[in-house]
């Protein structure tokens, strides 16, 4: 047997180890314990047999031998010997028990009285006797206790013939010869019963085992006592070997027990080790590791626990990754084609010896698709092929329920066929499963298998998981697309949105090579506000769709249509410019034609703007940047018209910029001033009113047209802080006027559209009129036609208490607007002032003249006042005269003047009219 020391390395080998030890340790201990005491006992018993047995022996010994003293006392005494004759012995004495026996003798009376013989002994013998207090005649022995030495023992015999005492010293050597070192009793001492010690031996104790020695039956004297006889020598060897034996046996017990220990640690913890090694392998997520463990017991049984455990969860958590794979692809929004073939390879993994289709349908629903594992398929950029799926079959299936089994002698439906073109016309197990979502089938799990469909608990079990994440990812797949399509798709037209334009445009730029050339058409309509404030946004709405239609028509298959919003179209054409500017040309074409909205006929045009790539741009946003430059010109040529990208435009746009930059630094200091132009009643020749006009002078560029910046103005939303600086500038400066005498009447400023919208307009004019201590009549407000078109009554209603106050209200620039005439006389307006483009015909063409007759008339009918501006001749303000014009305003009498020249020119007076003068710049 090998025993390996590794063993005891380990924590529960050492537990189980001292556990055995201990096991065998403490029985062993208390066995032994228990067998040691009642062994001592026993021995301690039979040692106390044998030291009473021994006392007895050399008690009767010394009984004898005193016996034998007395005896030979009793021979001296019959010899014959009498009283005062020599008592002691000689050598030569015929008996050799007295000789030995007595060391002397002696006699007395009863009295005591020495007769003869040694006096020391019967003095010695009178002490005794008369210590002890006893008659003479009832003892025959005596002794004296000797410190250090052994007594003095006495022996008597009464003679027979009433001579007195014999008297003999009994020989110590002879009496205790046992006693003497090496003797038998050499370990004993004996008492007398007061305790005094008569002969100890050499190693005499106290304590010892005792024995009496009765005398009073042969000498009539107390006993005496022996004690401590010791065989101590052969006890304890006795004891030694039974010790050394019993400590023997015990070793050998702990090395049997030891070595049993090591063996049966090893045999529980190889396999022990074993499954450790196995359990950290599972914890590694070796789930295909084994442990080498011999069958039989039961770590055999939870060996293969564990294995068939480690097949379950190898196998589970492998579906589980799948299908964690399936809702990663499901959140991603991955191709659904990728998602379907790992499914029917997870399928495939759990049926090798099966076939396995994933039959799924497209996200738009036009096809239904096979996917499958296939090591002979093409690539995976190739789609999968398209399946036929029978009507009937597909409503057949049920909701409920994992599988619909198809028994192989009915054979493999056509549409199966093509998911699984190579299952053999007859197969034992042949299953599809239905997933479905919301109750609409969405995809089939075909499973063919030639030896039938064994499925076990777990497999049913992750099938069904599998079928509900296909649901899920089909469904979320569909989702997808109609929410790619709602974001990329006008919902209006069905073209695509500006998100849908801008990933078509970055496709194309992404584009390599010539595929790249493509250009960028912007189409806006012309009229179309006025359709929808006319007809109405849902007419509107009808006419973008017809729009859309007709750009389908037009563009080709090539182009890629979008609406991006509003009335605004964009084609996207593959090709040289070339090909755009063709395409340009036939959509103002188709959409000049007019469009039939309700019963009548509607015209509206197209201003479109193209730019190319690569000629003009290679960005998409700078592509729509110029686009839009292009379409913004084609707009301001007029209706119809289109225009390709030019650099002229962003000098135009660059131009546009430094305006409304330095407008703003005109604003913050004071780069702005306001010139001022009479205007002359035709009838006193007086000047009536006079109207505020801006100027900018640029510290640099030096004058700057209001032509030129009041539009950009408009355009940047600085056109309220221009108009009320407008304004609060105009009453400053008609209330230092009136302080100085000056009569200017009232002061006209020209109003914004945005300025009006805004909030709190009226309480703005208000304030201004209060600040510079000003009537509201001292003020004309003068708007244009556009303000109206829309919401008129708003404007209407932001007028009112204007008007109410006493502020004065002109129409400015009338005949060139878009005011109706079923409307104009509900304008709150009381001045109308002719346009410059009617008055400088006035005299040359009948037509101006008919014109601005009308205008008069239509004032007069309606109690306008009537002013008419750009009069620069004496010819121009004759016709307006007889015409029967309120006011004049031009270049006739004044150019706009600053302040100081202006009110020189007052004090002067208008009286005359001046010279005529050149057309303003």
């Amino acid at each position: 047997m090998r025993v390996h020391g590794l063993f005891l390395r380990s924590a529960v080998a050492r537990r189980i180890f001292w556990a055995l030890l201990a096991a065998a340790l403490l029985p062993l201990v208390l066995v032994g314990s228990l067998a040691w005491g009642t062994l001592s006992e026993r021995l301690d018993g039979q040692a106390q047999q044998v030291h009473q047995a021994m006392l007895k022996q050399i008690g009767l010994r010394l009984f004898d031998r005193l016996g034998a003293a007395q005896a030979a006392l009793a021979a001296h005494a019959e010899q014959g010997l009498r009283p005062g004759h020599d008592p002691w012995l000689r050598p030569d004495a015929a008996d050799g028990v007295a000789r030995l026996a007595l060391a002397a003798l002696a006699t007395a009376d009863d009295d005591g009285v020495a007769a003869g013989g040694a006096p020391a002994l019967v003095a010695a013998w009178r002490a005794a006797r008369t210590g002890d207090g006893a008659p003479a005649g009832q003892r025959d022995l005596w002794w004296q206790a000797r410190p250090g030495e052994a007594a003095l023992v006495i022996v008597g015999h009464r003679d027979a013939r009433g001579r007195g005492w014999w008297l003999a010293e009994i020989d110590p050597a002879f009496l205790w010869a046992d006693f003497a070192s090496g003797g038998a009793a050499a370990g004993m001492c004996v008492r007398d019963l007061a305790g005094r010690p008569l002969r100890c031996g050499d190693e005499a104790a106290a304590g010892a085992p005792s024995w009496n020695l009765f005398l009073h039956a042969g000498f009539g004297a107390p006993d005496w006592r022996l004690q401590g006889f010791s065989l101590a020598g052969g006890d304890l060897m006795a004891r030694d070997v039974l010790g050394a034996w019993a400590a023997q046996g015990a070793l050998l017990t702990l090395l049997l027990v030891a070595s049993l220990s090591l063996v049966l640690v090893r045999r529980t913890l190889r396999p022990l080790d074993a499954l450790i090694a196995l359990a950290r392998r599972f914890a590694a997520r070796e789930w295909t590791a084994r442990a080498a463990v011999p069958a039989g017991d039961e770590f055999g049984e939870l060996a293969s626990a564990l294995h068939a455990m480690a097949d379950r969860v190898g196998r589970q958590l492998q579906g589980m990754q799948v299908q964690a794979e399936v809702d990663n692809a499901i959140l991603e929004g991955r191709d659904i084609g990728d998602v379907m073939r790992r499914v029917a390879g997870r399928l495939q993994e759990l049926l090798p010896h099966a076939q396995v289709a994933v039959i799924a349908r497209d996200p738009d629903g036009a096809a239904w698709r096979a996917h499958r594992v296939d090591a002979g398929a093409g690539p995976r950029d190739r789609p999968p092929p398209a399946v036929v799926l029978d009507a009937a079959v597909a409503s057949a299936m049920p909701l409920d329920g994992l599988a619909v089994h198809c028994r192989s002698e009915r054979g493999v439906p056509p549409w199966l066929r093509a998911a699984l073109p190579d299952v053999p016309a007859a197969v034992d197990g042949l299953c599809w499963v239905p997933a479905r979502w919301q109750d609409d089938l969405v995809a089939l799990i075909v499973i063919a298998s030639p030896r039938g469909l064994a499925a076990d608990e777990d497999l049913l079990r992750e099938v069904t998981e599998l079928r509900d994440r296909v649901a899920v990812t089909l469904a979320a797949a569909t989702r997808a697309h109609h929410l790619v399509e709602r974001a990329v798709r006008d919902g209006l037209t069905g073209l695509l949105n500006s998100s849908g334009m801008h990933e078509a445009c970055d496709r194309l730029l992404g584009a390599r090579g010539a595929a790249a050339a493509f250009s960028m058409v912007c189409m806006d309509l012309d009229a179309f506000k006025e359709v929808n404030d006319s007809l109405g946004h849902a007419a509107g709405d009808e006419l973008l769709r017809a729009v859309a239609q007709r750009l389908r028509g037009a563009a080709g298959p090539q182009a890629l249509l979008a609406r991006p919003g509003g009335d605004e179209f964009v084609v996207l054409l593959p090709g040289p410019p070339d090909a755009a500017a063709a395409l340009a040309a036939r959509l103002c074409q188709v959409v000049e034609q007019p469009f039939a909205l309700r019963g009548q006929a509607v015209h509206v045009g197209a201003s479109i703007g193209i730019a190319s790539c690569p000629q003009h741009a290679s960005d998409r946003e700078e592509l729509m940047r110029r686009a839009d430059l292009a379409m913004y010109a084609a707009k301001a040529a007029g209706r119809g018209h289109w225009r390709f990208y030019d650099a002229a435009l962003d000098a135009r746009l660059a131009e546009k910029a430094w305006l409304v930059r330095e407008l703003r630094l005109a604003l913050d200091q004071g780069g702005l001033a306001l010139h001022y132009q009479p205007r002359v009643d035709l009838h006193s020749r007086r000047v009536h009113s006079t109207e505020a006009l801006v100027r900018w002078t640029h510290p640099a560029q030096g004058s700057i047209a209001p032509q030129r910046f009041i539009p950009v103005a408009e355009e940047a939303g600085l056109i309220e802080a221009v108009g009320a600086f407008v304004l609060d500038s105009a009453l400053a400066q008609q209330r230092c006027w009136r302080d100085a005498g000056i009569d200017v009447g009232r002061v006209a400023v020209n109003v914004s559209p945005r300025q009006l919208r805004a909030d709190g307009f009226a309480l703005q004019v208000f304030s201004a009129l209060a600040t510079h201590g000003l009537r509201p009549a001292d003020l004309e407000l003068e708007i244009t036609e556009s303000l109206f078109v829309g919401d008129f009554d708003a404007v209407c209603a932001r007028l009112a208490p204007l008007r109410d106050a006493g502020v004065v209200v002109a129409l400015d620039d009338f005949g060139t607007g878009y005011s109706s005439l079923s409307v104009l006389h509900r304008l709150p307006v009381d001045v109308l002032k002719i346009d410059r483009s009617f008055v400088v015909e006035l005299g040359q063409r009948a037509s101006a003249d008919a014109v601005a007759r009308s205008i008069v008339a239509l004032a007069r009918a309606l109690d306008k006042r009537v002013v008419a501006e750009g009069v620069e001749t004496l010819e121009q303000e004759q016709h307006l005269a007889a015409l029967g014009c309120d006011e004049v305003q031009g270049y006739l009498h004044a150019r706009p003047l600053p302040p100081a020249a202006l009110a020189e020119r007052l004090r002067a007076g208008f009286a005359a009219p001046a010279a005529p003068e050149a057309a303003p710049v």
